[in-house]
């Protein structure tokens, strides 16, 4: 008895989004490159020694770029972004979207560790308490165990391994459930990543250093914290869809945010490391350059200013930083009375120094009049 064909809306078998894959992708190979340059590029302008947080960026990149790169394979070979009855409607479709989705799948799950491990190897390299240590090490065991049992889970999913793909062998079986495996395999980066995200608070706001600095540096490591949302996104997803109807066009979103979640972990990692590099563009005269307008409409022309010895007097000024190590003085990006910007070495004294805006005078002499 012969089975009637299944009928479908006009342009439906022509459909296609993919392309929201590809573009993800790109970007975040770009990006990913990028902060991991302008890591490397700060440890060495800081000469901060490479550590294993350092070590562990590389594969880091590594298998995110591999995750991207397996992403164009699913759309290419596997026929991610099209309807499964135009992608998967012949054995050889088959085979290659299973294919390519088991190497996706195992990518990512590296991919969320090593950045992850890389964050909290920086909270080991900053925390001096115990309590704080000691709950670092534990979820780096978390992370470690989670990502090998996972791995190892979905390779064993169905057996033998082939019968992923092959449903016609004999005596194959897979996880009765599927779908709740790919759901709950995500629930452990959602728990790690509010405990790494409150880690660092407390230490944080212990520290020695201005209310603002302390705000940047909470900042910075909140950037992490967008992993986590993307984690929960994620998780969402696999909670809305149903991953064995019409699988290609489903999964894309969750393809997405797939590589998007590991990709945040591995700039937030190299965001984290980034200060000596910050601190350098600061020198050079960059960053004050770049907010010179900005600094110029908020200040006040009526504010106090300082006399040096009689000196020349500036208007509202940047205090950049030290001229150079072992030297007193202070370099400051100034607007002069003529409105010419220029950078000069001053004694501040009393002036009590600070990344911000000032209106001084400076001069010959060393102290206030």
């Amino acid at each position: 008895m012969s089975t009637t064909p299944p009928t479908y809306p006009p342009g439906y078998l022509d459909e296609y989004i993919g392309y929201r894959l590809t573009g993800v992708a790109i970007t975040f190979i770009v990006l990913n490159i990028t902060f991991v340059t302008l890591r490397f590029a700060a440890r060495r302008l800081g000469k901060v020694p490479i550590g294993i947080d350092d070590i562990l960026i590389v594969p880091s990149l590594l298998t995110v770029l591999l995750l991207c790169a397996d992403a164009f394979f699913l759309i290419s070979k596997g026929g991610l972004g099209r309807h499964a009855a135009v992608a998967l409607n012949t054995e050889s479709k088959v085979a290659a979207f299973y294919k390519t989705q088991i190497v996706f799948t195992l990518a990512y799950l590296t991919s969320v560790m090593f950045p992850k491990l890389a964050i909290l190897c920086l909270y080991l390299r900053l925390f001096t308490q115990k309590i704080y240590r000691y709950a670092s090490y534990l979820l780096i065991g978390i992370l470690i165990t989670t990502a090998i049992v996972n791995s190892i889970s979905a390779g064993v999913s169905c057996t033998p391994f082939a019968y992923n793909w092959d449903k016609t062998i004999p005596g194959g079986r897979c996880f009765p459930d599927i779908n709740a495996w790919y759901l709950w395999v995500s629930f452990p980066n959602i728990v790690t990543d509010v405990f790494m995200l409150i880690l660092p608070l407390p230490v944080i706001w212990k520290l020695q250093m201005s209310r603002k600095n302390k705000l940047g540096l909470t900042m910075v490591f909140c950037t992490g914290s967008i992993g986590l949302i993307t984690s929960i996104i994620r998780f969402s997803i696999f909670v809305k869809i149903t991953l064995t109807t019409d699988t290609t066009w489903n999964g894309i979103e969750l393809a997405i945010y797939t590589i998007i979640e590991p990709s945040v972990y591995l700039i937030a990692a190299c965001l984290c490391a980034c200060q000596p590099l910050w601190t350098s563009l600061r020198k050079w005269g960059l960053l004050s350059k770049i907010g010179w307008w900005r600094q110029k409409t908020k200040q006040v022309q009526s504010g106090s200013s300082k006399s040096y010895g009689g000196g020349t007097s500036l208007g509202h000024s940047t205090v950049i930083g030290k001229v150079r190590e072992g030297d007193e003085r202070y370099l400051v990006d100034s607007e002069r009375q003529d409105g010419e910007s220029v950078q000069i070495p001053c004694e501040l004294d009393d002036f009590t120094p600070k990344y911000g805006t000032e209106t001084i005078v400076t001069g010959p002499s060393s102290g206030p009049h």
